[in-house]
């Protein structure tokens, strides 16, 4: 591909587990957000809760800040930062590089409901909704859904714990 160089975005998401293991997934559609060269879609994408950093904002207190934004939740008891990630994509004609890192947290209870706060005019009108997945819900559901290979590295933290350091999950798609 041709052209200038994707403008990097740090971003942070939360892999946000309830007391049964279930993940919190997001769902937006989007047709002008897209893999660079992707023909549009208007299925739903869903991934995990955050966004991008402000500048100069802690990896921390910018998961925080969107985590409260995208769900109300403010009580979340934090783990380590799990997996790192890189993908490109074309957002509404500009090229990004988004650079993400995850970060495993609980919440009290079981699939407390998510109260958005303050989504961005363009998140308003792409929010298609939440849902508490469990690990095999993922695993065989047809959905489309991101980082790819989700439950399987979800699946894989659970059983053998965090890494020393996050791990990169960029090949996975």
């Amino acid at each position: 591909m041709s052209g200038p160089a994707p403008e990097p975005r740090p971003t942070v998401r939360a892999l946000l587990l309830d007391r049964d293991d279930r993940l919190l997934l997001q769902a937006f559609v989007d047709p002008d957000v897209r893999r660079p060269g992707a023909e549009p879609t208007d299925a739903p994408a869903w991934f995990p809760p955050g966004g991008g950093l402000a500048a100069g904002e802690a990896q921390a207190d910018g998961l925080a800040r969107e985590l409260r934004e995208e769900t109300g939740f403010t009580d979340v008891a934090w783990g380590p930062w799990v997996w790192r990630r890189t993908v490109d994509l074309d957002v509404h004609g500009r090229v990004r590089r988004f650079e993400e890192a995850y970060r495993l947290g609980r919440v009290a209870g079981a699939a407390p409901a998510p109260r958005p706060t303050a989504f961005e005019p363009w998140e308003a009108r792409a929010f298609h909704g939440f849902r508490w997945w469990t690990i095999e819900e993922l695993a065989s559901s047809d959905v489309r859904v991101f980082p790819p290979a989700l439950a399987r590295r979800l699946g894989q933290l659970l059983a053998d714990g965090a890494p020393a350091r996050p791990i990169d999950i960029s090949a996975d798609g």
